[in-house]
Order: C-alpha cells, then sequence, then structure tokens
C-alpha cells in the first residue's frame, strides 16, 4: 500500500472511530428507554446485560460487536501515526486493542447485581477495569503525541479530559446505593462521565484529522523519531490540484 494510500485509509479509520464512539454513547441510553425502571443515573450500563433486561441479548450482541470494531479500527488508524512517532502508534494501537478486549469481554461474562459472588459477574468487571485503564492510558498517549506534534491546545483538551475522567472514575469508586450523600449515589453518572471524557479526546482528534494532508502529522524537524526516508508522504504529480 502507497504511504499517501495509508493515510487516506487511516484517516477514514480515525473518522470512523469518531462516529463508533458516538453510537457507544447512544445506543445504550437508547436501548434503556425499554427497561422499564432503570434509571441511568444510579444504574450502570451494565444493568442492561443483566438476565432481568429485557434489551439484553441486544446490548450484548452491541457490546461484542463494537469491541470488535475497536480493535479493527485501533489496527488502522494509529498506522498513520507511524510517520510521527512509531512508538507512540504502537502503544496507542495496544492500548485501543486492550480497550476493544475488554469490552468484548464485559459482553461475554454476565453482569448479576443480584448475585455479586458469581464468577461471571467477578469476570464481567474485570474485563471492564483492565479495558477502562488501556483506555485511560490512550488518553495520556494521545496527549503526549499531539504535545509532541507542537498541537498544544489538541493536547492540553485532552489532558483536561484525562484528569475529569479521572476525577469521575474516583467519584465512581466512592459510590454506592447506600451512601447518604446523594452525590454518591449517581453510579451511572459517574459511569457515563468517565466513557464521555475518555472518548472525548479520540472523537477530537478523528474528526480533526479529516482536514490533515498527509505530511501533516509529522514531528518538527530535529525533534523525536525520525521516520525513514522511504516514509516520506508526498502528494502524486497531479497538474490539476490547486495550489
Amino acid at each position: 500500500m502507497s504511504l499517501v494510500k495509508r493515510w487516506r485509509t487511516t484517516a477514514l479509520a480515525w473518522a470512523v472511530l469518531s462516529f463508533w464512539l458516538l453510537a457507544d454513547l447512544l445506543v445504550p441510553n437508547i436501548m434503556a428507554y425499554s427497561f422499564s425502571g432503570y434509571d441511568p443515573q444510579t444504574v450502570p450500563t451494565s444493568t442492561l446485560m443483566t438476565p432481568a433486561s429485557p434489551v439484553d441479548v441486544a446490548y450484548r450482541l452491541w457490546t461484542g460487536i463494537f469491541g470488535v470494531g475497536v480493535i479493527v479500527l485501533a489496527n488502522l488508524g494509529p498506522l498513520y501515526l507511524h510517520t510521527a512517532s512509531p512508538r507512540a502508534a504502537n502503544v496507542l494501537r495496544v492500548l485501543l486493542s486492550g480497550y476493544g478486549l475488554g469490552v468484548i469481554g464485559m459482553a461475554v461474562f454476565t453482569y448479576d447485581p443480584m448475585n455479586p459472588a458469581a464468577n461471571t459477574t467477578g469476570l464481567h468487571s474485570m474485563a471492564g477495569y483492565l479495558g477502562y485503564a488501556c483506555l485511560f492510558l490512550a488518553v495520556i498517549t494521545l496527549a503526549i503525541l499531539a504535545l509532541l506534534l507542537r498541537r498544544y491546545w489538541e493536547a492540553g483538551v485532552y489532558a483536561a479530559c484525562f484528569v475529569l475522567a479521572l476525577g469521575a472514575f474516583m467519584m465512581l469508586g466512592g459510590s454506592s446505593h447506600e451512601a447518604q450523600d446523594s452525590l454518591f449515589r449517581l453510579i451511572g453518572v459517574w459511569q457515563r462521565l468517565i466513557t464521555v471524557f475518555t472518548y472525548l479526546p479520540f472523537i477530537a482528534f478523528g474528526l480533526l484529522r479529516m482536514n490533515d494532508e498527509p505530511n501533516a502529522l509529522r514531528l518538527p524537524p530535529g525533534e523525536g523519531e525520525e521516520p525513514e526516508a522511504e516514509e516520506e508522504l508526498h502528494w502524486p504529480d497531479n497538474p490539476h490540484r490547486r495550489h
């Protein structure tokens, strides 16, 4: 695959990843409407996969498909970043793939809050924690990469999203249905905020890349990792191209 074609393919992968993540923010909220008694503010989205949920199969299927999609896109999008930093691109690819595997694990193992001691409930939670750990680290990797590329405002936004997601995670860790303070009963709210703040950097990054040219994501001369000579990206000769 020529490098220009690689750029076009991977830029498209980033754009698709943006809409893929947006879909995952919307799907559980849409499915929740058919679950009588479901309170999105106080219960996690995993409740949609419980045996008592009328959308158990549908949401489990979506979650599995979503995880597979993340893995596929994670192994396409970061290829473009090899022209800027091969190490960061590889780390990003591994971390996003790890998140996708965690999501698939959540779809495979049944979550049953009525039986928290069940093996499947523990495995479901473990898959979720491992997946989100990878996603948190991926956000930091993206922020560092943006900083290296001197896209300072992007790096600042991604870092801010990481801090906000970490704050929501800390609130979630201290939350329970028996908490006296109403803020610590909002389990669903904190979980959704974690998802929003960890998805937002990738959504923004993907949409911003749609307007990039092939050489846009190169490190400044003399900084970071130098790409090999054959990794130079050039537009093919085109007499009709505007300058």
